[in-house]
This record gives C-alpha cells, sequence and structure tokens, in this order.
C-alpha cells in the first residue's frame, strides 16, 4: 500500500452499503501517506511487513 486511495474507495463503498469496517490488513506497507489516510477514516492499520523490513533483509 501507497496511499491507501483504493483502500478508502473500497472502504467508503462498503460504509455506504452498511459495512462495518474497523480494522484494514495488507501484505506491504510502502511507508508513505497510506497509514495516515487511514487513520483519518477511523480505521486500524497492520502490515504483515513494511519497505524497511523488505530492505533491511536483503
Amino acid at each position: 500500500m501507497t496511499s491507501g486511495g483504493a483502500i478508502i474507495d473500497a472502504v467508503t463503498k462498503l460504509r455506504e452499503q452498511g459495512a462495518t469496517i474497523n480494522h484494514v490488513l495488507c501484505v506491504i506497507d510502502r511507508e508513505s501517506t497510506g497509514r495516515e489516510n487511514l487513520e483519518e477514516l477511523g480505521l486500524t492499520f497492520t502490515p504483515l511487513f513494511t519497505k524497511s523490513d523488505l530492505e533491511s533483509s536483503n
């Protein structure tokens, strides 16, 4: 995830349909603005890995 734009679009549409979404799980956080953007919507964000994790494993 980079900015979280696609996730924000999906969460917005799902919430409009009555879904309760509080948590987002992603595989790789690219450590851009995504976390902040999701937290602004009241979402908890959990990445399995971060860009830093992957760079340090090289």
